[in-house]
């Protein structure tokens, strides 16, 4: 994992800004994780459901 100056991150956060999306840099993150756990419980659902037709 790359890191980042605090240089980075200042220009980042005023680009950001200048673009007017501040707003976003308050929302919380998204987490990948549980769209992988609701895709697994997806694809078992649908592969017990072919094993019982």
């Amino acid at each position: 994992m790359r890191r980042y100056t605090e240089t980075e991150i200042r220009r980042a956060v005023a680009e950001v800004v200048a673009a007017g999306m501040e707003k976003f840099l308050y929302q919380e993150p998204f987490s990948s994780e549980s769209s992988r756990q609701s895709a697994r419980r997806k694809s078992y659902t649908t592969s017990d459901r072919k094993k019982s037709t």
